[in-house]
């Protein structure tokens, strides 16, 4: 059995020798991961926790995509230390959150999860907020991970595609958690609600009240695999009970991504009054947003539909009352969201192997409210 230090700390130490040398003066940059790997006969990530601590220390800067750097404070940060190496232990972890925005129906509850399941494990958290802009999110990581952030967690926006900042911090091994979406076919470690199931279990609900015409509301269904999930969980309800797919009953060419906060602008409201004046034979709709269940409601009024003598209304997240009226929702597990996504980072920055749970889905439960009844023969 090995005795002594751990390998982290002699690695640590002996890069931090190297730089009091001058062998790695300020500026200069140090070796890849891999290549002090293989130079110092150790794992990747043995090398990946001592260049944290030295970031953490601003003895050194990490670039995701370009390497690491000698800082040029770093001989007086250790000289300050005098011989003998800083101790870490005690200290708090220091992990960042980003994420568009919070609000009522969803992401409060997520963030408070996270923030007390992160000091009751010692760790401090930075939050930042990128208001769904993509630019935003890549600034947010960089300032998150130049303040020597030892782990990130990151509910990406809605878009066609995912930053590559976030790709580039997965390549380079860097601890990082998705929150509330996932990556469709790079396995990134992520923690969402199992949008499948709870998509079928709301458009089942639909069903079992004697609805056949149920419509599809939502942003592109390409745009993020969160969305392709719930898409999906529609459609295999609908397939389940043998009712036929009407491609002309699903709307999916609302506002994402950095128009999100235009929800309820005039182009989501005016595609949903065309496409429910274009469709009167829908009685039931499934949006894949809150906020276009509000639109719905709106239109509807306008239309003089009734919510839900004349349609029945579903959605996923919804705060407790909406114009006078609880909507069915999938109420998803914003406290379980939280919690799980630090403990799964607090694992990857301790160096451990997630052993198949790379990517974990809660279960969401069905919340029904006064937007949904028993289809009434027109």
């Amino acid at each position: 059995m090995r005795s002594g230090p751990p390998l982290r700390d002699e690695i640590y130490e002996s890069i931090r020798s190297r730089i009091l040398s001058s062998e790695f003066s300020a500026g200069k940059q140090l070796p890849t991961e891999k290549e002090l790997s293989k130079s110092l006969h150790v794992s990747r990530i043995t090398v990946h926790r001592a260049l944290q601590r030295l970031a953490q220390e601003g003895v050194i800067l990490r670039y995701p995509g370009k390497g690491s750097f000698v800082s040029d404070e770093a001989i007086d940060i250790l000289n300050r230390h005098s011989g003998h190496s800083v101790t870490t232990k005690d200290q708090p972890m220091l992990i960042g959150f980003t994420l568009p925005f919070v609000s009522e129906d969803f992401g409060l509850g997520v963030l408070a999860s996270a923030l007390e399941r992160a000091e009751q494990l010692n760790a401090s958290v930075i939050v930042s907020f990128t208001h769904q802009s993509q630019s935003a999110e890549e600034q947010s990581i960089r300032r998150a991970v130049h303040s020597g952030v030892q782990g990130l967690l990151v509910n990406p926006v809605n878009g066609e595609y995912y930053s590559e900042e976030i790709l580039r911090l997965h390549l380079d091994g860097f601890p990082l958690v998705l929150v509330d979406k996932r990556l469709g076919k790079i396995p990134v470690p992520s923690v969402t609600t199992d949008n499948k199931s709870s998509a079928y279990d709301l458009t089942t609900y639909l069903i079992d009240l004697g609805h056949r015409h149920i419509g599809f509301i939502s942003p592109d269904i390409t745009a993020t695999a969160t969305l392709e999930d719930r898409f999906t969980g529609y459609m295999a309800a609908l397939d389940h009970h043998k009712i036929p797919y009407q491609h002309a009953l699903t709307l999916s060419s609302l506002p994402t991504g950095g128009v999100y906060s235009e929800m309820d602008g005039p182009e989501a409201y005016d595609a949903i009054r065309t496409y429910l004046t274009e469709n009167r034979e829908v009685s039931a709709l499934v949006t894949t947003e809150y906020g276009y269940a509000v639109i719905v409601l709106e239109v509807c009024k306008k239309l003089g539909l009734s919510v839900p003598n004349d349609i029945s209304l579903a959605c996923f997240d919804s705060p407790k009352r909406v114009f006078h009226q609880t909507l069915t929702h999938i109420k998803q597990d914003q406290t379980g969201i939280g919690a799980c996504a630090v403990d799964m980072l607090l694992r990857l920055m301790a160096g451990s192997e997630l052993c198949g749970e790379a990517s974990v889905q809660l279960p969401g439960t069905l919340v029904v409210g006064e937007s949904t009844a028993p289809l009434r023969e027109k």
